[in-house]
């Protein structure tokens, strides 16, 4: 039986021989002497490992992992291709005529070296923004000489309207470009009219963005995002946009902004939807050059 010791018999048969040279100065002895001896069987006992048993080292004490990385990895993929209900685009619906309207989608918000939304504008035949100087400075739109009266806009479909010391035109540096998603201009007679939409997350897998941006005289811009739908319907969204821009010219000058952005919405159905967002500028410092 394997794992215990079996007796293994052995029989040795040890047959010495002497052979002793005769030499003149020894006794007589036989010049050859043979010697034989013949051992009895012995007994020999052998151990053999079991194979089949156990290993005699602990078992591993630590409980295997529940969480699989790659399985989780690829349901937030197939998150991605699934769409959910948003809210759509108020106040740009019906077909206009060719040639009046230009649209800024994402990527084109991304890649087109703009920090503001004046810089986009600039590309609209007839705009002319009256900078007050560095980044973050007063930058009132200038539409075919009528000054910043000439340019409307809307948040969502909601009318933009100025307030604060001057309350003639919408300075459009307080709005970030971070929280948008879509910029339309429509160009009439003496008027441009923007619409600015921020972000819509139709995907059911979750989106985020970190951006650190650092600069020459102590520039910085910080920006962090997260958006996140269900598929019962409710989604939210959190973001923090920090600009600071000091200037060093003729008069040096402070300058920050901090815009928080925060929105709530349910729609259940593509036709049934409710959201509620709040996107406050909080600008410091001398707006001064």
């Amino acid at each position: 039986m394997r794992g215990e010791r079996e007796p293994v018999k052995a029989v040795a048969q040890i047959l010495v021989s002497l052979i002793v040279l005769s030499s003149a100065h020894c006794l007589s002895l036989p010049s050859f002497l043979p010697l034989t001896s013949y051992l009895s069987p012995l007994t020999l006992w052998a151990q053999f490992p079991d194979e089949e048993g156990e290993d005699s080292a602990y078992a591993d004490s630590l409980a295997a992992d529940s969480v699989n990385t790659t399985e989780r990895y690829l349901r937030e993929q197939a998150q991605g291709n699934v769409k959910v209900p948003v809210l759509p685009l108020l106040g740009v619906e019906g077909p206009r005529p060719p040639l009046t309207r230009m649209v800024f989608t994402r990527d084109s918000i991304e890649w087109g070296h703009a920090a503001t939304v004046g810089d986009l504008l600039l590309q609209v035949p007839g705009v002319y923004l009256w900078r007050g100087g560095y980044t973050g400075r007063p930058e009132p739109v200038n539409f075919a000489a009528r000054g910043a009266s000439s340019a409307e806009y809307f948040l969502d479909g909601v009318p933009y309207v100025a307030a604060g010391v001057d309350s003639v035109g919408v300075d459009p540096v307080l709005v970030s470009l971070v929280f948008l998603d879509r910029i339309e201009v429509e160009r009439l007679p003496g008027q441009i009219r923007v619409h600015l939409f921020t972000r819509r997350n139709e995907r059911l897998a979750a989106r985020s963005r970190i951006a650190i941006a650092r600069g020459d005289n102590d520039y910085a811009r910080y920006d962090a995002e997260l958006e996140r739908r269900f598929t019962s319907g409710f989604g939210f969204a959190l973001g923090a946009d920090y600009l600071s821009s000091p200037t060093v010219a003729v008069s040096s000058s402070n300058y920050s902004n901090t815009q928080l952005w925060a929105q709530g919405s349910y729609h259940p159905t593509p036709w049934v939807g409710l959201q509620y967002q709040l996107l406050p500028p909080r600008p410091t410092g001398d707006r001064s050059w």
